[in-house]
């Protein structure tokens, strides 16, 4: 009896031990971390991603990568996905990263050991297999375009970036140029074209960009990057034209791939304006300058303020453009004042700057107005110059002081007596009557409604806090949220009338893309996403769109990727396109609420 017992009791302790294992089990079952490639294989010189997912941790901050050997590795960012399972919720936050491979080979990312909230997850190693891929020139080449490449130090020259291609691509970064000796002014493009290109019709787009050299030397300018994005026919078929790029254009699935297109750099050889001939205030003004001098008012007297306005005319670097300085012994105390430039071209080579100075005259009989000439280095004519203004006449009175007479004494008359001073009084009798009699009013302390008065600041705040605990109570998160895309999609449609009558056609182009992005992804119940003609074939037409519907969403699709290069500017190309993509947008609302 004895023995039963015993064994009883350890029977219970062990059913305790594994019920309290099956707890700690179960408290952190869902919660996972996880690293996986979007691909398996890649080509060299191309991008791939890499998913850091953490499900049920809460929000967790992108881990570190390790150094991965013939790779470059660029943070894209988070994103966060919600779903519903059996009633139950599940979140997850993916950190996600591009990696590149520079070389045929293996790329290996070893197991990664994270901490959250206190627990150690890690991942398994991931394998990534690098072919040495294809000849990226087949598809497009970057070069770098400048007028000169001898220049001096504070010259701006306009350079362009020129991207030659055959196909243009999903999407693209605006290319990127090194610098190093040179300083970036404004930039303008991209702007649309043709080039002939051994005996065949490429299409061009070309940015540009001002660059001021700023040391003396020889020089490389560049190389420059564009970073792109193409969409590849998928490897699981192939297309009849037998072109990688077909099978996207034409309805065949895809797959994206980040391209990079790099120029070579231009060797520039960079002088500094000689000291020989060099004029007095010269402050490193280079380029052709003419100036025009105005002064108002031009009658004064000693002390007075003259508002002296300088307008600098011509071509050059008007970025680091400065008067000069004005002579100590001109008769005039200069302080500085303002200026602003009107640009006449797109990146500021040429143009007007307006400089506002005040003078103040410390001496009389001045009378004229000498501004000093501003010096600059021409590098057309390779030699010194220098800008002239005309002089101003000037009428410069001496500064008179008149004594003021004393407040409260007459002046003198002609009797000689003594003048009788005027005395004002500030006195006033005293009042011998204090008034009527009123009656005395009941204190407000004492009025009925005054308690209520008190109270009515706690009652406010006690409401307010029912009121938010009210906001706070659960809700259907996936209903309101479906609710929030669909008004933002809404507010998108009447924002392209709006960007249609005003013939703004790039903002046009990327307002329709964001509505087409989050219509697409209600329908397929996933955030919006980067969306292509692929998601077409892929995943709309086998969830029952029609084929009509689908032919305007790739037209809708080809204009938006022709726009990134040839913007729209027609207001009655762009309100049809508007009234398609309303059509468009109507049905997929219609194929959502039918699934």
């Amino acid at each position: 009896m004895t023995m039963r017992f015993i064994h009883l009791k350890r029977s219970v302790r062990w059913a305790i031990a594994n019920v309290l294992i099956l707890f700690g089990a179960c408290s952190l079952f869902g919660q996972g971390f996880s690293a996986r490639f979007e691909a398996d294989t890649t080509a060299a010189g191309e991008a791939v991603g890499l998913q850091l997912i953490f499900t049920n941790c809460g929000q967790v901050e992108a881990p570190k990568l390790p150094e991965l050997t013939n790779c470059t590795v660029r943070y894209i960012g988070p994103q966060t996905s919600l779903s519903f399972i059996n009633g139950e919720r599940s979140s997850s936050v993916i950190h996600r990263y591009a990696v590149q491979p520079t070389a045929p080979g293996l790329v290996v990312v070893p197991a990664l050991s994270v901490q959250v909230n206190g627990n150690t997850f890690t991942s398994q190693p991931l394998v990534l297999k690098v072919t040495k891929g294809f000849d990226i020139s087949t598809i497009g080449s970057l070069q770098i375009v400048v007028p000169k490449t001898d220049v001096y130090v504070g010259e701006t020259i306009p350079v362009e970036v020129r991207f030659t291609f055959k196909h243009a691509p999903a999407r693209q970064e605006p290319p990127s140029l090194k610098m190093d000796g040179f300083v970036k002014g404004r930039q303008g493009g991209p702007e649309g074209g043709s080039a002939n290109v051994n005996g065949e019709i490429q299409s061009v787009a070309r940015w540009s960009i001002a660059v001021t050299a700023v040391k003396a030397g020889e020089i490389d300018l560049g190389p420059a990057e564009f970073q792109t994005i193409y969409i590849f026919q998928s490897r699981r078929r192939r297309d009849p034209f037998d072109d990688p790029f077909f099978g996207g254009f034409f309805g065949g699935g895809g797959e994206q791939r980040q391209l990079t297109f790099t120029s070579e750099p231009v060797k520039m050889h960079v002088m500094a304006p000689p000291p020989a001939g060099r004029p007095a205030g010269f402050n490193g003004a280079v380029g052709k300058f003419a100036i025009e001098v105005s002064a108002s008012p031009t009658n004064l007297i000693v002390g007075d303020p003259i508002t002296v306005r300088i307008k600098v005319s011509g071509k050059g670097n008007f970025d680091g453009l400065q008067l000069p300085d004005f002579p100590a012994n001109s008769g005039f105390q200069a302080y500085p004042g303002t200026n602003i430039f009107e640009s006449r071209d797109a990146l500021g080579l040429e143009g007007v700057k307006t400089f506002e100075q005040v003078l103040i005259p410390d001496r009389p009989g001045l009378a004229e107005l000498k501004y000093p000439p501003l010096p600059f280095w021409n590098p057309d004519s390779k030699k010194y110059d220098l800008a002239r203004p005309r002089s101003i006449p000037l009428t410069v009175r001496p500064n008179g002081i008149v004594q003021a007479q004393p407040v409260g004494t007459l002046p003198p008359t002609g009797g000689g007596g003594n003048p009788t001073p005027s005395v004002a009084s500030d006195l006033r009798p005293l009042k011998p009557d204090l008034g009527a009699v009123v009656a005395w009013s009941v204190p407000v302390v004492v009025r009925p409604w005054y308690p209520i008065l008190l109270a009515f600041p706690s009652l406010a705040f006690i409401g307010h806090v029912c009121f938010v605990r009210w906001q706070r109570r659960p809700r259907d998160e996936k209903r309101l949220l479906r609710l929030q895309r669909h008004a933002a999609i809404q507010a998108g449609l009447d924002r392209l009338a709006s960007l249609a009558r005003a013939g703004q056609g790039t903002e046009f182009a990327a307002e329709l893309n964001q509505v087409l992005q989050q219509q697409i992804g209600m329908v397929l119940d996933s955030p919006a996403s980067s969306f292509t003609e692929e998601v077409i074939e892929t995943r709309l037409l086998p969830q029952g769109l029609d084929s009509d519907t689908a032919s305007k969403l790739r037209s809708i699709f080809a204009a938006i990727s022709q726009a990134r290069f040839a913007p729209l500017s027609a207001p009655g190309q762009l309100d049809s396109l508007r009234l398609e993509a309303v059509e468009v947008v109507n049905a997929l609302q219609k194929l959502g609420q039918s699934q």
